[in-house]
């Protein structure tokens, strides 16, 4: 299963030699290499909170996001989702699953989300003769791995506090926020505790902490953090954040 039909829909995306998303990978092809993707992709908009592909399904391809959000998600033990990944604007999804039959992970639109599908054999096609984007895929596999490495020794040695403060600072790397100006992050409690690897109640009282503090503020689900330095420095212990970047 590629997609759940009834919950998505054809939208338009401009062809891939035409494409304005310059984080996109394919834009590293040639120009024959991006009229061949763009004459073979489908399109599809992801309505917020539906799947762009569920864990267990058929790996049939990869899918390339063109505007939106999405996470990547495992269910634990106690078969509570969680989410292991963030993904936004020119992101690839379902890439690390290619060599397997089925998604050990699932995908979920956070909000409505445009999507590029290429499937398997025109992915690899693409790879096989163009070398400079095989080289940004491999880029982009090592720098996904590299982050995931360093979260899950972190999280080994940090406390439930320090890992809400570290869903906070990932949510701003993984979809380009600056600390040149505050910083809005429009996440529910729920999707924060998911990436923490803890409950809502813990976010909650992890947010009054931190304003009183000083380092951020909040308005309604909306979180706006005031002082990015400060909040990275209560990870120092644990990371050199600038790895993540």
């Amino acid at each position: 299963m590629r997609i759940q039909k009834g919950n998505v829909l054809n939208t338009s995306i401009p062809t891939c030699r035409n494409c304005p998303n310059l984080s996109c990978l394919i834009q590293y092809c040639d120009q024959e290499a991006k009229a061949f993707a763009g004459e073979n992709k489908i399109n599809y908009l992801i309505p917020k909170d539906q799947y762009v592909f569920q864990e267990g399904s058929l790996v049939l391809g990869a899918y390339f996001i063109f505007k939106g959000k999405a996470k990547v998600v495992s269910n634990n033990l106690q078969n509570r989702q969680q989410t292991v990944r963030l993904a936004g604007d020119g992101h690839i999804l379902g890439h690390m699953t290619l060599d397997k039959e089925f998604y050990p992970i699932g995908a979920v639109a956070m909000e409505d989300t445009k999507v590029c599908f290429l499937e398997n054999k025109l992915f690899f096609q693409l790879i096989s003769n163009n070398p400079k984007f095989a080289y940004q895929v491999i880029r982009f596999y090592s720098k996904e791995l590299r982050k995931s490495e360093l979260r899950n020794r972190s999280f080994s040695q940090m406390k439930t506090f320090e890992k809400i403060v570290f869903a906070f600072l990932y949510i701003c790397s993984s979809f380009g926020y600056t600390e040149k100006e505050k910083i809005l992050i429009d996440f529910s409690r729920a999707e924060i505790a998911a990436i923490a690897g803890t409950n809502p109640e813990q976010v909650s009282r992890s947010i009054s902490l931190l304003k009183e503090k000083g380092y951020l503020e909040s308005d309604g689900q909306k979180i706006i953090i005031t002082d990015m330095p400060k909040l990275k420095e209560l990870l120092s212990p644990y990371l050199s954040w600038e790895i993540l970047e």
